[in-house]
């Protein structure tokens, strides 16, 4: 018990020593100027860079926010990764290279992210997940010096279970990305991002540009809610995919202002029907929003718990004066909005 006490007070000092490094960091970190800057960049810091919770849609407590000053450089194609090594820069995650809020406020095609962070001490015995909410356009990620997995793409959310590779005190999270935009003979989604912005085509956007963040959850555990409202016959269904559900049931509860309103549970692999008494449709004029939570179960413990939430509306096509329309809640909602192409 006394080793046990010893190696927590330890890795208590040591995250507290980051955070202090990190801190002297950031005094270092200056925003760049761009042409337009809104009300609230001068707002922006490496102690406030998007610090809120990335997922509303599936959320547990335990969580770290890895958004802050990184280590940076260019990189060439083959070479070694920088284990161990400080590069040269700082960048403020999550923002794109090219952005005056993230601190280099210039094109890479190819770069190096790096910063180190500490596992808490209350996560032990847990699996560890590694998250970025969009890293644009190819990652490769590594932790300790050892490849955990890669993402080709620049718009969708990737994780990686990295609890082997992790070790007591310090881990290292370095991040390969390539990013070659609208470059020639080069071909890759980009949208109107451009090497060359002028009318329509927009600034590029390279690299991590969204929260990276750790969560720790269950050896069994929620991958994945899907939420189907059924506003006609008021009823919500639930269907969850997971990691290692044999033997399992799921329950959910839905919930209005704290209150329960509805509950149903069944095996794993089975869609949950929810009915929602007297359901208060979603609309512009009342968006509300139902809480929902999610609990994996063996037996009557609970082994994984997340929450959600979800809003009951229809939307189908039907004739309005003889003319087809998009309906919500059986309602034609006349859309009005600017395009501005260049």
């Amino acid at each position: 018990m006394q080793g046990a006490s010893h190696r927590k007070t330890f890795t208590l000092a040591l995250a507290a020593l980051l955070t202090l490094l990190s801190a002297s960091n950031a005094a270092a970190y200056e925003s760049k100027q761009a042409l337009l800057m809104t009300q609230w960049a001068s707002r922006v810091s490496p102690t406030n860079a998007l610090p809120d919770y990335p997922r509303p849609q599936m959320v547990r407590t335990k969580w770290l926010n890895l958004n802050g000053l990184w280590e940076f450089s260019a990189a060439k194609e083959g070479e070694p990764i920088p284990a161990g090594k400080t590069l040269a820069e700082e960048i403020l995650v999550p923002y794109p290279v090219e952005s005056a809020l993230s601190g280099v406020m210039r094109h890479e095609e190819r770069m190096w992210y790096r910063r180190t962070f500490a596992v808490p001490p209350d996560w032990r015995g847990q699996r560890v997940l590694l998250h970025f909410g969009a890293v644009d356009w190819q990652a490769t990620v590594y932790v300790n010096g050892k490849e955990v997995g890669g993402h080709k793409g620049g718009y969708c959310a990737f994780s990686f279970d990295v609890t082997d590779q992790l070790k007591a005190g310090a881990n290292e999270v370095i991040i390969n990305v390539y990013d070659a935009t609208d470059a020639a003979d080069r071909y890759q989604a980009v949208g109107k991002q451009s090497l060359q912005p002028r009318g329509y085509w927009y600034t590029a956007n390279s690299g991590i540009w969204q929260t990276v963040w750790l969560e720790a959850v269950p050896a069994s555990h929620v991958t994945r809610l899907d939420l189907t409202p059924d506003a006609a016959n008021a009823k919500l269904r639930v269907c969850i995919q997971g990691a290692n559900l044999d033997g399992l049931t799921v329950e959910a509860v839905a919930s209005c202002a704290g209150a329960p309103v509805a509950q149903a549970s069944a095996a794993v692999g089975t869609t949950l029907e929810l009915a929602i008494p007297n359901a208060r449709l979603w609309s512009p004029s009342d968006p509300f929003l139902y809480d929902l939570t999610v609990s994996l179960k063996k037996g009557s413990a609970v082994i994984d718990i997340v929450t959600s939430y979800f809003g009951m509306r229809s939307v189908t096509v039907g004739k309005v004066a003889g003319i087809t329309r998009p309906l919500l809640n059986g309602a034609f909602v006349f859309q009005q909005g600017t395009l501005d192409q260049g």
